[in-house]
């Protein structure tokens, strides 16, 4: 028997055609239907979402040709199928689990995100939890709100290739639609959808990266089985000693298909970065938010304020090391002198791995005055040489010197 792995993330649907009688009143936690070996099923208590997870009455898990016993008393729930047992408890988040093996028995414990809930004398429990392990297949379909569960074993597939085009910038300007779907979502990790008219689009975000230099293409989009779309997407990273952005981006992309009778998407993000190269990021990352600190710490304060504004806005990026190093000679630290020019932020030149637990990093404190964030440039910059290391698995700055001064 196979069973096909979902791959991706939930997608946001958003449909700008009243075709579909969406109400406005509808509780996304609520209204849910169920729908077992082809057949609609109507349930005495209805089940809901909690945390992400569809919560059924255990009479539905009887469905399923499982033999239940329940204790209120104790919250103990007991489900039986042929050679699974599965005990749960009402608010509990571990779960037993003992498979009879031609006689032998074997037992282990697994976690639950949500656990059993008792709702008016009513026992709900996670369905795709259950149901998975009493060998169902469980799919949920965004668009009817509806469950599918059904006896393992293939699923149809029908590969259909499902041509597709780019919507460039200049056409997501001028759809005000197309815009707020952007705009709503392109800082986050995850695929994003709406239809208008005959038209199914698709915002793909990779997330935040540290730098410029990423991009996003979409290689193929497949209905794999009816109504869902699969959509095969990569993230380019650019190049080890390439010229990027020492800033966030969020490279994403905008893709557009006929309808047709989709309404289901799914992705497959591959290319991320490799280990080395995710790591590299992590300390570009922390080296740029340390600098957005360096304004918040006033060098000529007095050394109680110093000392609790360091740690207060230096604590989460330096060792404690390097803070009293700092306190002990406030001249060697980076911070705020006068009221204009400030330190607004630390440019990277460099960034050099060292051993495995230690990097490199170069670059300059950029200063400006009121006149340079209005007109833009600089007021002067700094050089500083940092050395990075990592602390019970924390990359932190253990090392800062100051080179030269423009």
């Amino acid at each position: 028997m196979k069973r096909i792995l979902v791959i991706g993330l939930c997608c946001v649907t958003i449909s700008t055609s009243t075709v579909f009688g969406l109400s406005y009143s509808l509780n996304i936690n609520s209204d849910i239907k169920i729908h077992l070996n082809n057949d609609w099923i109507k349930l005495n208590e209805e089940p809901f979402i909690e945390n992400g997870r569809i919560m059924i009455p255990l009479e539905f898990i009887e469905k399923l040709d499982a033999r239940v016993e329940t204790d209120l008393s104790t919250g103990d729930i007991e489900i039986y199928k042929e050679d699974i047992i599965i005990k749960m408890k009402i608010g509990k988040n571990t779960v037993k689990i003992i498979n009879n093996d031609g006689g032998i028995l074997t037992e282990h414990e697994a976690d639950i995100e949500t656990p059993p809930l008792n709702v008016d004398s009513v026992c709900f429990v996670p369905l795709r939890f259950v149901a998975e392990n009493l060998d169902f297949y469980v799919q949920w379909d965004n668009w009817q709100r509806a469950v599918a569960v059904k006896e393992e074993g293939d699923v149809m597939t029908v590969e259909r290739p499902i041509e597709f085009e780019i919507v460039d910038r200049e056409t997501i300007l001028n759809n005000e639609i197309l815009l707020n779907l952007y705009n709503e979502n392109y800082m986050s990790k995850g695929v994003y959808s709406l239809i208008d008219d005959k038209w199914m689009y698709v915002l793909l975000s990779a997330g935040e990266k540290p730098t410029g230099g990423y991009s996003l293409s979409v290689d193929s989009i497949t209905e794999v089985t009816p109504g869902t779309a699969y959509i095969n997407a990569a993230l380019k990273s650019p190049d080890k000693d390439s010229i990027v952005t020492q800033s966030l981006t969020f490279p994403n992309k905008m893709i557009r298909f006929d309808k047709n009778n989709i309404v289901n998407i799914q992705w497959d993000l591959s290319g991320n970065e490799m280990s080395d190269e995710s790591e590299r990021n992590e300390i570009i990352k922390l080296v740029q938010n340390f600098g957005e600190q360096l304004k918040m710490v006033s060098l000529l304060a007095p050394e109680d304020i110093i000392k609790e504004n360091m740690e207060k806005y230096y604590g989460e990026y330096v060792t404690p090391k390097l803070i009293e190093d700092w306190l002990n000679d406030p001249m060697k630290a980076p911070g705020r002198f006068l009221s204009s020019p400030w330190p607004e932020r630390i440019d990277i030149l460099e960034v050099e791995k060292l051993s495995e637990d230690e990097y490199e990093v170069t670059g300059n404190i950029i200063e400006l005055t009121s006149v340079e964030l209005k007109e833009g440039g600089i007021a002067s910059k700094k050089s500083i040489i940092l050395t990075i290391k990592k602390y019970d698995g924390k990359w932190l700055i253990d090392e800062f010197n100051f080179g030269e001064s423009d």
